[in-house]
């Protein structure tokens, strides 16, 4: 824990300034004096809010000052001055009450030498706007936190105020570090994950909850008519059966988790085509020719079965499918309704589109993207834009927001710095987010602040010209110089200093970014190719995420997948090496395959997958380090967890996503295979490529297999001699 005073000019400016609120006189209260306090803490009687609230002050007094502040019942007797905290009678008779407009709100007021803290919805509001808009501490990261340096007295100068939340509804879906850190969420008054206040079954992409594509084969009257056939992608929303259950579904999910508040009827995920059967055609065709409609039948179907759960429990749909955005006319939906609206469409279209929903639905929260899921350390310059959308999205009256950036692990650009300035702006969008950005620079980086700050300013210089880095900057050039501002931080900070690890993590995006160059100028640049330096880089990028504990380079592939992958080129340049083999564990992998097998060779871990079509394991092939129009042979190592004799167990495939097609296709048949040991098996006959594109294998099981599941341990790739 780190005490600072540096900060504390710019912190005030910052969060208190320029905070929307009455500009009363400031009142002086001595808190401490002497290490010793005449202050209690007095908290609304059975009111386990507020007196958790009381308690979370307490704590904080005492980190600052080493005194402990009485903490007492209001109805106990007690002397002297006190901090009131929730509804007491105290503040009763002062009149708090929460904003007739119903939005979250934190009052901090102090009358004589007595302080009245009150949240409309939560106390630890109203307690973490005093400790940080007049006593000016902050809650950085986990490990980094600033107090004020209180010498023998801790003295606030309290700004009487009400402040008004910008979102009722706010998360950071950012590192598991601080995602599933309830301190940090709570000092920074955003939410903990808890899955945006829905139960994790229905949170999202729900189609499948309702009616399991395990039953296409049975009742395919139940799915989408796509083309003229059913169609086990989505499920038909205006089929009697569908909303049968979703109603049955919906009310069981409510009574098994009273304390959730959102339940999502959802479509699948994947974009995939809506039904289009005549009864769904007539629906949307009667309703503006928008295809949700159909689907907001289903809606309001669920919604009005379960109207008597509301206000507490809603439900709820997402605008994701790119054809769902168009708002339908002549519907009405029904008031325990609300809408998620993903922001994946073009920045220009989403204020007149979410114009548009608010007058069908008045509860509308947004699920804004800021991250690349193909590549977590990706530098990309658009946080301004990020900054700019919260602003409008408080404008069109938005409840809540959650922001997608890099999450579940440490990584992305300025990672942690991001969160803690979106927390705040999430509080208030009329704070400024550069000078939030230098605030924690100073906080948080120490004698390395000024290097950071200006990798900041260079990294979201193009986003604020709406532009990309590409756009703006020479490639080498901006790499050189974030190189340079990163080689400064590190040399201002010693080996002990909490600071190190942050900085170190985040260097690695121009790392990753250095070597990614390296390896995709192969083998045009093979006559000049720098070995060392590109050994250095994967060294380092080793070190670091071995030292921060950083497990994915993407949201589908490991991080030792990806530097094994990326030191193949080591192994291909020093010894002439043609020939490949990797883990299947080591590749891209959809919806979390992984599994332990103490059967396996290697014990790297293996994938799991079961008989339903899906190529959920794929290993993208090394093309640039394969030769042209040369033949390969291709292995993998299989295990199946029933004995088999299916004809085609498991299916494999060499696609080439550049030319979209097959290369070559292989069946399994059931007795070659074995539960109790791994096997090679050959798949199929010898290909060959001719692009340096992406090409890659694919396993499956259709669902006519009977081998239940079946494991990939390695796989091989084999150059073949010419045939004369």
């Amino acid at each position: 824990m780190k005490r600072f005073t540096s900060v504390i000019a710019t912190a005030a400016f910052l969060l208190c300034l320029v905070q929307a609120r009455s500009h009363a006189q400031k009142a002086k209260l001595v808190l401490t004096e002497a290490h010793a306090t005449h202050y209690s803490i007095i908290y609304e009687a059975a009111n386990r809010n507020a007196m958790k609230a009381a308690a979370e002050l307490a704590r904080q007094f005492k980190a600052m000052t080493g005194v402990d502040f009485p903490i007492v019942p209001a109805s106990a007797d007690f002397q002297g001055a006190f901090i009131s905290v929730g509804k007491t009678p105290k503040a009763e008779r002062l009149g708090l009450k929460p904003e007739p407009s119903g939005k979250t709100t934190a009052c901090v007021r102090a009358i004589g030498d007595n302080l009245f803290l009150y949240g409309s919805a939560d106390h630890h509001d109203a307690v973490m706007a005093f400790l940080e808009g007049d006593l000016h501490c902050r809650f950085f990261t986990p490990e980094i936190t600033c107090y004020p340096d209180c010498g023998n007295s801790l003295v606030a100068e309290v700004d009487s105020r009400t402040e008004k939340v910008s979102f009722e509804r706010r998360l950071v879906f950012t590192d598991y570090g601080l995602l599933l850190d309830s301190d940090w969420y709570r000092h920074n008054r955003v939410k903990t994950w808890e899955h945006f206040d829905h139960p994790r079954d229905w949170l999202c992409h729900t189609y499948s909850k309702i009616t399991p594509p395990t039953e296409f084969a049975k009742s395919p009257e139940l799915f989408a008519v796509v083309n003229g056939k059913p169609s086990s992608t989505m499920i038909c929303p205006t089929h009697p059966e569908n909303i049968r259950r979703a109603k049955e579904l919906v009310r069981k999910a409510m009574e098994l988790n009273p304390g959730k508040k959102l339940f999502s009827i959802s479509e699948n995920d994947g974009g995939y085509p809506y039904c289009q059967c005549k009864r769904c055609l007539d629906f949307i065709h009667d309703h503006g020719d928008a295809p949700i409609a159909a689907h907001l039948l289903l809606v309001n179907e669920v919604a009005r079965s379960v109207a008597d759960r509301a206000p507490g429990q809603l439900v709820e749909f997402i605008v994701y499918t790119p054809s769902f955005h168009k708002t339908p006319a002549n519907i009405a939906m029904e008031p325990n309704v609300c809408m998620w609206y993903c922001a994946n469409l073009p920045k220009e279209k989403r204020a007149s589109e979410l114009r548009e929903w608010k007058n069908l639905v008045k509860d509308i929260s947004v699920w804004e993207y800021d991250v690349d899921f193909s590549d977590y350390f990706h530098i990309t310059s658009m946080f301004p834009g990020v900054v700019d959308d919260l602003k409008c999205y408080n404008g069109l009256g938005i409840s809540g927001i959650m922001l997608q950036e890099v999450f579940g692990v440490r990584g992305g650009d300025l990672q942690r710095l991001r969160a803690w300035v979106l927390a705040k702006l999430l509080w208030d969008t009329s704070l400024d987010a550069d000078g939030l950005a230098l605030e924690y620079c100073r906080g948080v980086y120490g004698a390395a602040a000024e290097e950071m700050f200006a990798y900041y300013c260079m990294v979201n210089a193009p986003g604020k010209a709406s532009r990309t880095i590409e756009e703006h900057y020479d490639r080498k050039e901006f790499l050189d110089r974030a190189d340079a501002l990163f080689k400064a931080a590190l040399a201002k900070t010693p080996a002990e200093c909490p600071a190190l690890k942050e900085i170190e993590t985040d260097y690695l995006p121009v790392l990753i970014t250095r070597a990614n160059d390296i390896f995709r100028g192969f083998p045009e640049n093979k006559p000049v190719f720098p070995v060392e330096e590109y050994r250095r880089l994967l060294d380092e990028i080793t070190r670091i995420t071995s030292d921060c504990n950083i497990p994915k380079i993407s949201e589908l592939v490991d991080m030792p997948g990806y530097l094994r992958d990326r030191r193949q080129l080591l192994d291909t340049l020093e010894n002439n090496n043609s020939s490949f083999q990797v883990y299947a564990v080591d590749g891209r992998l959809y919806n979390y395959p992984r599994t332990s097998d103490p059967l396996a060779e290697g014990q790297r871990g293996v994938t799991r997958q079961f008989c339903d079509g899906s190529w959920l394991v794929q290993w993208v092939l090394p093309t640039k380090l394969m030769h042209l129009n040369r033949p390969y042979q291709l292995e993998a190592e299989f295990r199946i967890e029933k004995p088999s004799i299916s004809t085609t167990a498991i299916e494999s495939g060499v696609y080439d996503a550049v030319q979209k097609k097959q290369i070559c296709t292989s069946s399994i048949n059931g007795s070659e295979l074995s539960t109790s040991e791994y096997r090679f098996i050959k798949l199929g006959k010898p290909f060959s490529i001719s692009h340096r594109g992406e090409v890659y294998v694919y396993f499956t099981a259709p669902a006519t297999s009977d081998v239940g599941s079946f494991y990939v341990n390695r796989i091989r790739l084999s150059l073949l001699a010419d045939k004369d």
